[in-house]
């Protein structure tokens, strides 16, 4: 909506949603490990942890909707194009 942005908080292993009018903290979500990276398309907001689990995350509602553990060693980013999300790693 422009309103809010989501920004990983790594040490925590969370996503922080904030207001950007207000700059308050107007959501939390706990991943199960540290995120290394986070994205918004195709519906919803998208991160990623330190051990390439890939989260889909409801925005309205702050709540994870479904993980998908990826076939990389080390997954580090994350990208939304061509109706897909896309995730660099190295591969095992």
């Amino acid at each position: 909506n422009g309103r809010t942005s989501w920004i990983a908080c790594k040490e925590q292993s969370r996503l922080l949603r904030i207001d950007l009018v207000t700059g308050r903290k107007t959501g939390t979500v706990r991943l199960d490990a540290p995120v290394t990276a986070v994205a918004n398309g195709a519906g919803w907001v998208w991160a990623l942890d330190a051990d390439s689990t890939l989260y889909r995350v409801d925005a309205r509602r702050a709540r994870v909707t479904k993980r998908i553990g990826l076939p990389a060693s080390a997954a580090y980013n994350i990208w939304i194009g061509g109706g897909s999300v896309w995730a660099a790693g190295d591969a095992d």
